[in-house]
């Protein structure tokens, strides 16, 4: 399987189709690029989707209708790692809780060591 990554170029549009991709834009020195595949693997930041930096043919309206109900903001992660599991059985392992100003979510993964428990 090969693969072509256009890392440091500005993709401005995505065409698509069952047959083929083709995405175009700029390259490092600005010059004019097009690539074109079978298929595509496309990973954009969220950001780039809500702002409508890429334009598909055609849109893929369900991902970006999705897109535009998603937001992103900042996020603490806790991990807890215990010698054995103590916590009742019909916990859930994943917790999570907004602080009280509504800024920081925090999710707390919680697992045993022990992988016989």
């Amino acid at each position: 399987m090969n693969s072509i990554s256009p890392l440091g170029h500005t993709v401005d549009r995505i065409v698509w189709d069952t047959h083929a991709v083709t995405m175009s834009g700029a390259d490092v020195a600005g010059a004019p690029f097009k690539l074109t595949a079978d298929r595509a693997v496309v990973t954009l930041p969220l950001g780039v989707l809500q702002a409508a930096s890429v334009q598909f043919s055609p849109e893929p309206v369900e991902v970006l209708h999705e897109a535009a109900r998603l937001a992103s903001g900042p996020v603490l992660r806790i991990s807890l790692l215990f010698d054995r599991k103590y916590w009742p059985s019909d916990m859930g392992f994943l917790r999570s809780a907004t602080s009280p100003s509504g800024l920081l979510s925090v999710f707390a993964t919680i697992c045993s060591l022990d992988r016989r428990r």
